[in-house]
């Protein structure tokens, strides 16, 4: 669960609410960067710490300990934590970040010092880029952003960028910008409140657009992103249906729609997506596919074509294909039951 949609879900119990969602929202835009989270855990997360080590160093100064010579400064910044709740609110920043990989290299900082505290088994803390990266990814809560270029450096922005663009959304950067920006906002907003669809209403219903065709295009953008990273979540499926409603009106006048379109998607059932790779990837090796002078197609467009039909963002198969490798048991079965299911269907069919 994401750090923002476990305050929401939690926020009656969580201590020192309104300093954890202000620490939360300060680390959203460090977490690619072990430099500056640690800098940022140890000026404004650590006073106590650095006051145990100032008196510690102080004490040695003061006998004369050799090992150190010089008399140490106590150093204090501005935003800092103050040192009587600084060991709570980290205890309790581990609690609301613990489940949100994007978040590894802050969870490490937390969960080493946790382990120092347990006598049980140790937490398993140790930060991967990987990991974080694809996290923050799947996420979708890298925003806002100063430029467009940073969000069009994404497969899925810049899919979505050329849909607009293509059909005559937007005609500059800085109203683009703006656009992925709230869109984003909304999204968030949206997730974060996804258990109660009275909450959505009420988000739906105060919302305000410039027109109809704003209107549309952001709607249809949210859409999209629920169906491509909200795979098998009932409540972003329940959101889903509150948005359909609002473009309703409005959608035969705006979609533009291409032969296919629209009229093949690919079920929302967890594992529907990665399962579907598989067999087209399998499919390309086998050589299922060629181009109109009959040469093997590469993959890159095997799933350009499919993800089209499906209307389904397959551009990171690749990144797919790896990570549930690597997630998988050793005995690989995760990897091949989709395969087994497949022969048990056409041996029932065969029957039947």
């Amino acid at each position: 669960m994401r750090a923002k949609e476990y305050i929401e879900l939690h926020k009656e119990e969580i201590k020192y609410l309104d300093d954890i969602v202000r620490i939360v929202n300060e680390l959203l835009p460090l977490r690619r960067s072990k430099t500056d989270t640690d800098k940022y855990f140890n000026e404004i997360l650590s006073a106590d710490i650095r006051r145990q080590n100032y008196l510690l160093q102080k004490d040695m100064f003061d006998n004369n300990n050799s090992m150190q010579q010089e008399e140490p400064v106590l150093v204090n910044y501005p935003k800092e934590i103050p040192i009587e709740k600084s060991n709570d609110i980290r205890a309790e920043l581990f609690k609301v970040i613990s489940a949100d990989e994007s978040f590894g290299y802050m969870y490490f900082l937390l969960g080493t010092e946790q382990n120092s505290k347990l006598r049980s088994e140790p937490i398993d803390c140790i930060p991967n880029k990987y990991n974080i990266e694809k996290a923050i990814s799947e996420n979708r809560d890298d925003y806002p952003q100063t430029s467009l270029d940073e969000y069009l450096d994404d497969d899925f922005n810049y899919q979505q960028y050329n849909h607009l663009t293509t059909n005559g959304f937007a005609d500059n950067s800085s109203k683009l910008l703006d656009f992925f920006n709230s869109a984003y906002t909304l999204y968030d907003n949206l997730r974060c409140h996804k258990h109660k669809i009275s909450e959505i209403r009420k988000i739906c219903n105060g919302l305000k657009f410039d027109d109809d065709r704003s209107k549309y295009f952001k709607i249809s953008f949210i859409i999209k992103l629920i169906d491509d990273f909200g795979e098998g979540e009932e409540q972003l499926i329940r959101c889903k249906s509150e948005l359909l409603k609002m473009i309703a009106p409005i959608k035969e006048q705006f979609e533009i729609e291409n032969a296919h379109n629209g009229k093949i998607n690919l079920a929302s059932i967890k594992g529907m997506r990665v399962n579907f790779i598989r067999v087209v990837n399998v499919l390309s090796e086998l050589g299922f596919f060629v181009d109109s002078q009959g040469n093997k197609c590469s993959k890159k467009d095997v799933f350009a074509a499919f993800g089209e039909c499906i209307n389904k963002d397959l551009a990171s198969f690749q990144n797919d294909l790896s990570t549930t490798k690597a997630a998988s048991n050793a005995d690989m079965k995760s990897l091949t039951k989709i395969f087994e299911d497949m022969l048990a269907k056409q041996q029932q069919i065969i029957n039947e």
